[in-house]
């Protein structure tokens, strides 16, 4: 495969996008189901609880030492143990990808394109993550360079307009909600905005310079989470706890509060748009998880040729993964916890650990 490198500073903004993701939408219901007015400060415990898992993952990125992921996996697990690690992460990478997308198509036909035919928005959006793989990682870097400015001056212009409509009485009293309520509700954040950075794993070796990742990763994550703490304290200032619990997107919501002098009103499709530069950086990671895995399965020299036939089964499956809403909702909470909590935290650990057993017995033979 050719040597595919991004600069240190195109790996944070796609950190910080990802980190963002599907958050900057609906995460603010789920916090203040749990916190109610205190969502903001769980939304901060999310951040807290997330960063040494980041800090985790940013170790084996200084472990690979110029070597893949899925070498670095083999040599340190085995040439079979190794192999089942990348076997399930091209399914966990698929499966993703697959949600990600049927968000997508969800948030479109029931809020903005509500007569629009759900299979041709998977279509449309898959098509453009098919292009993006097909011209590889450092486009998408670069393309992020160009997207991040938008997203700050329009996340920026979002939080400004909605000033003059924040209560904050909406937000007291503040610390009623106990500390494990904050954590419980952190701890769902954390595995939407820190354990899924997994995905960089496939990444870490394209780094320009590989020892400034731990400084970098941490950095950008806690960046992104500042974008996801704010959004949830507006959310809960200007709408109140009660309805930001009940409505599927409050950020979505909230953006049709904007009125000023009744010139400038109804700009919900700022987060709408704040929405679909996040979630395509997400989406496209992920894609690109699975694509080099299975390449790296296949012992294939290149993914490219994978992209339109795995393109062609995320369309595909991503109209059949969530059945319903209500089967999005439990699946969220009941099933992708765990499962971020055993590959976002005991999968990394379990690397470094057996890394370093290994290093101390030939250092010591």
């Amino acid at each position: 495969m050719n040597k595919t490198v991004i600069s240190v500073s195109q790996f944070q903004l796609l950190v910080i996008l990802y980190t963002v993701g599907t958050t900057i939408l609906i995460i603010p219901a789920g916090l203040a189901a749990e916190a109610k007015q205190d969502a903001w400060l769980a939304a901060a415990a999310g951040v807290a609880v997330g960063l040494p898992v980041v800090w985790l993952h940013s170790l084996v990125g200084r472990r690979l030492q110029g070597r893949d992921f899925h070498s670095y996996c083999g040599d340190v697990l085995g040439r079979w143990a190794g192999a089942a690690v990348t076997a399930f992460l091209v399914l966990f990478f698929f499966l993703s990808s697959a949600t990600l997308l049927s968000y997508v198509g969800n948030f479109l036909t029931t809020q903005i394109l509500v007569e629009t035919p759900i299979e041709f928005i998977h279509l449309l959006f898959g098509a453009i993550v098919v292009m993006a793989m097909r011209l590889g990682l450092e486009t998408i870097a670069r393309t992020a360079e160009i997207f991040f400015p938008w997203f700050v001056g329009l996340f920026g212009a979002l939080v400004l307009l909605l000033l003059p409509q924040v209560e904050l009485d909406h937000v007291r009293p503040v610390f009623e909600t106990e500390v494990k309520v904050l954590l419980r509700a952190g701890l769902t954040l954390a595995a939407t905005s820190a354990m899924p950075l997994i995905s960089f794993f496939l990444v870490f070796s394209s780094v320009q310079r590989p020892e400034r990742i731990r400084g970098a990763m941490v950095s950008a994550n806690l960046a992104g989470g500042l974008f996801i703490i704010i959004i949830s304290f507006v959310s809960i200032a200007v709408l109140g706890a009660d309805l930001t619990e009940r409505l599927m997107y409050p950020s979505y919501a909230l953006a049709k509060k904007v009125s000023v002098g009744k010139f400038i009103q109804r700009v919900e499709i700022i987060i709408a748009a704040l929405w679909f530069i996040s979630i395509f950086f997400k989406l496209t990671l992920y894609f690109h998880g699975c694509l080099v895995s299975l390449a790296k399965l296949a012992k294939l020299d290149s993914y490219r040729p994978l992209t339109l036939p795995m393109g062609m089964l995320l369309v595909i499956y991503g109209q059949v993964v969530y059945p319903n809403v209500h089967y999005m909702l439990e699946w969220d909470k009941k099933v992708w916890v765990p499962m971020m909590i055993v590959l976002g935290i005991f999968l990394p650990l379990g690397l470094l650990a057996v890394d370093l057993l290994r290093s101390r017995r030939k250092g010591a033979g």
